[in-house]
């Protein structure tokens, strides 16, 4: 047993006294490092939290933009009333991801993920907002 070992400590050290050893150990390491860097930011951008805030600026944005454009003037009666059904969709679907985020907030995940899903849900239904919490 202990002479096991003492053929270990000597290809320890075999290894540690080679500079090309300790060289792409050190590229290794720093490669792991890297890695798990560009793993933790990825994982900022993509998270739930920061996704539904993106939605809830952009619900703010095109709700700004839809009243800018009603206001133009430049518009049909039948074109502002579906603008107008547009801003009260954005308006709903607004409310619903201001309510997820303050779920998340309060960390009650499974609230958040439930009002996601009937999001989602109703995307791939194509169904009309009547499930929309107000």
């Amino acid at each position: 047993m202990k002479n096991k070992t003492n053929v270990g400590l000597w290809d320890i050290k075999k290894i540690y006294k080679n500079p090309m050893s300790m060289v792409l150990i050190g590229l290794v390491l720093l490669c792991v490092g890297i890695t798990f860097y560009f793993n933790n930011q990825t994982s900022k951008v993509i998270s739930f939290e920061s996704t539904i805030a993106k939605e809830i600026k952009n619900y703010k944005l095109g709700i700004a933009v839809l009243e800018k454009e009603i206001r133009s003037g430049s518009f049909s009666d039948q074109q502002k009333a579906m603008r107008r059904n547009d801003i009260k969709l954005s308006q709903k679907l607004l409310k619903r991801d201001l309510s997820i985020q303050k779920y998340l907030a309060s960390k009650k995940w499974s609230q958040a993920y439930a009002l996601r899903l009937k999001t989602i849900d109703m995307d791939k239904n194509g169904s009309t907002l009547s499930g929309v919490e107000k």
